[in-house]
């Protein structure tokens, strides 16, 4: 039942990101991405921001997704000053693929893409501490270490 309650919670999340506030509307798109951009290298801020605030496609689905969770449920909140590895976001932002899913880094719980087709993972290790990615580290993390950068 909670995992039923947790997904709900995440979708609705998710939904509600994804709409796009009319221009007058008082904040912006990309306020509403405001906790997944300060994560992002400054180089690719504005990128993000972009086509997260763009029209919805099937290129958006992916990326919104994984920008609405970019670390699993139990990872600790995010050290102060932590930077999502640039390459990781470099290839959010151009993936091969049109649609891709995801695993997870065991150790510190961030979300690291699974493409559908060669390289099926672009990431074999964590781009942010080298740990064992897998579908299961969403649910189930390494028992040792609970946080990222």
């Amino acid at each position: 039942m909670r995992r039923t309650a947790l997904r709900v919670t995440r979708l609705e999340s998710l939904a509600a990101r994804s709409v796009v506030p009319a221009a007058d509307a008082a904040v912006s798109a990309r306020d509403t991405w405001a906790e997944v951009l300060a994560l992002v290298p400054g180089k690719f801020t504005d990128a993000l921001a972009a086509k997260l605030g763009g029209p919805y496609d099937a290129d958006l689905e992916a990326l919104a997704s994984w920008a609405s969770a970019p670390l699993a449920p139990w990872a600790r909140s995010p050290a102060p000053g932590l930077v999502l590895p640039a390459a990781l976001v470099a290839w959010v932002l151009d993936p091969p693929h049109r649609y891709w899913v995801g695993h997870h880094c065991g150790a510190c719980g961030l979300a690291v893409p699974v493409g559908l087709d060669d390289p099926i993972r672009p990431f074999p290790a964590c781009p942010a501490c080298g740990g064992a990615t897998s579908y299961a580290a969403y649910d189930r993390p390494h028992p040792e270490d609970h946080s990222c950068g």
